[in-house]
């Protein structure tokens, strides 16, 4: 088995060597799967094996959350559970949230009371070989359908923070009720916070437990106070950011406005960086329309002060590189931020692309019917690379163009990978336009409902240079880009799907 696996890595290190750093590409055997998306992917990885999980909900009475357990050598099934357990019959009880922490599975799920329709967060507790070690109900949910909640693991692995955001009960006010549970499931502190200003609403967006008693929470206090049925909601930006920093063992809260003068946010995140500090970056523009025109972030050090302030415009020929010929536009529309990649010495890549739907709508006169056609659009992929001190670096453009119809882009968008200094973009693409230069943005040929495809990745160094290779799978599978993510510093795994039918690929860097 092992010399086995030692010649399948040299043939792809001899394969890869001189554009690209992956060492090896692991390609497990098929499995068959559900189409549910709830929870579909991965939860994380212990030193031998990889975990999976699909949740399968048929009624509220019939449910299962099937977790699979393989081998990272080779990508084998070495078991599969299912994990779903309902331990009182006068609950409905549907699974909320799955972590692994230190080799554990972490199952939050909300029970609900059949007749008096009460809520309550539940707790399982599993060990590595899926078997259930406890469960206890450690919280009780007052307004569940007013009521945000949200998870977070601190960076040591020592600790689940879990969030509430909901109306106060007294005043207008909004509430977050933080608990920090420690991995027994034991409740290590709780806290009520009110809103230091008058906000009567908020989402939380970001939440990011640093160690055991400090909590970054990003809340987006914006509302869309429109009541025109006829303008388009989603054109409008309404984001107002306020950051609130908690330190449990000083009993200290502070909110910071995040604001910029005469511009809207428009994608923002949250990171720890390795000097401990915080970072937020985002997007901007100077009108409400969702578009981009500016880059910005800031840093803030040990005492939650701001050390790092920087702003930049997009200039003329930086729009321009992005928007068709002869367009006039002064922003970018429909971009997205899809992820901030910190790296070990400060300095980070932004990562965006552009996203929008359309609908078709023909209407039959004979049958006197209209037939209904939803286009989910992922194409342009825009990464910009900043320094150590948050100043612009360079922008690049990767094109790309996928169009799924009814199935919420399903099989698009795209998984990324850092590893070193180096950026990795994985998505399914047409299978001719691998051999374009990535320069090339007038002739790639688009992706429609998978048809073609190549599991296509594109390399991005710090220095801007990038390279676009394909990775040779068996079969026409697809990547199931949301759902694949890179779990530690050397390998990256990705879900292929075909139908009914998956399979995980391994790649190591």
């Amino acid at each position: 088995m092992w010399q086995s696996f030692k010649i399948l890595f040299l043939f792809f290190f001899l394969s890869f060597t001189g554009f690209s750093q992956v060492k090896s590409v692991i390609e497990g055997n098929e499995f068959a799967r559900s189409k549910a998306e709830s929870f579909n992917g991965f939860v994380g990885e212990d030193q031998s094996a990889l975990y999976t999980i699909d949740y399968i909900y048929s009624n509220k009475k019939k449910k299962e959350l099937i977790t699979r357990k393989f081998y990272k050598s080779d990508l084998t099934l070495i078991k599969e559970t299912d994990i779903y357990t309902n331990p009182n019959e006068n609950y409905y009880v549907d699974p909320y949230e799955v972590l692994l922490v230190q080799n554990k599975i972490y199952l939050f799920s909300i029970f609900t009371h059949i007749k008096e329709q009460t809520t309550s967060l539940g707790l399982f507790i599993y060990s590595e070989d899926l078997t259930l070690q406890s469960f206890s109900i450690v919280d009780s949910i007052a307004k569940y359908d007013q009521t945000n909640i949200v998870f977070s693991v601190s960076n040591d692995q020592q600790s689940i923070l879990m969030a509430q955001n909901h109306p106060h009960n007294i005043n207008n006010k909004e509430v977050v009720d933080l608990t920090n549970f420690d991995l027994t499931g034991n409740v290590l502190w709780q806290k009520e916070l009110i809103s230091l200003n008058a906000v009567s609403r908020i989402n939380i967006e970001k939440i990011q437990l640093a160690n055991q008693n400090e909590v970054y929470i990003l809340c987006n206090y914006g509302f869309n106070n429109n009541r025109n049925p006829n303008v388009d909601d989603i054109k409008l930006l309404t984001n107002k950011y306020t950051l609130w920093v908690y330190n449990n063992e000083l009993n200290f809260l502070k909110e910071i406005d995040l604001r910029l003068k005469q511009k809207w946010l428009n994608g923002i995140a949250l990171n720890i960086k390795s000097n401990g500090h915080l970072s937020i970056a985002g997007f901007a523009n100077s009108t409400r329309d969702h578009a981009i025109d500016a880059f910005f972030n800031l840093e803030l050090d040990e005492n939650y002060e701001i050390v790092q302030n920087n702003y930049k415009k997009l200039s003329d020929s930086e729009l321009k590189s992005f928007l068709p010929k002869g367009s006039k536009d002064s922003q970018l529309e429909d971009y997205h931020l899809r992820k901030i990649v910190m790296l070990n010495d400060g300095s980070f890549y932004m990562v965006a692309e552009h996203f929008y739907t359309y609908i078709d709508r023909v209407y039959d006169p004979r049958t006197n019917t209209t037939s209904t056609t939803e286009h989910f659009n992922y194409e342009t992929i825009l990464v910009a690379y900043f320094n150590a001190a948050g100043e612009f670096i360079w922008l690049k453009r990767i094109p790309k163009i996928q169009n799924s119809t009814n199935d919420r882009g399903y099989y698009s968008s795209f998984a990324s990978f850092k590893y070193q200094n180096d950026l990795y973009l994985f998505y399914n693409d047409f299978e001719k336009n691998v051999e374009i230069p990535i320069e090339d943005t007038e002739n790639i040929k688009p992706l429609f409902n998978g048809r073609r495809n190549a599991l296509t990745y594109v390399k991005i160094q710090n220095n801007g240079t990038a390279i676009r290779k394909h990775v040779n799978t068996d079969g026409n599978y697809l990547l199931y880009a949301k759902k694949s993510l890179q779990i530690n510093e050397e390998n990256m795994y990705l879900l292929l799907e075909l139908g009914r039918k998956a399979k995980i690929i391994g790649l190591t860097f």
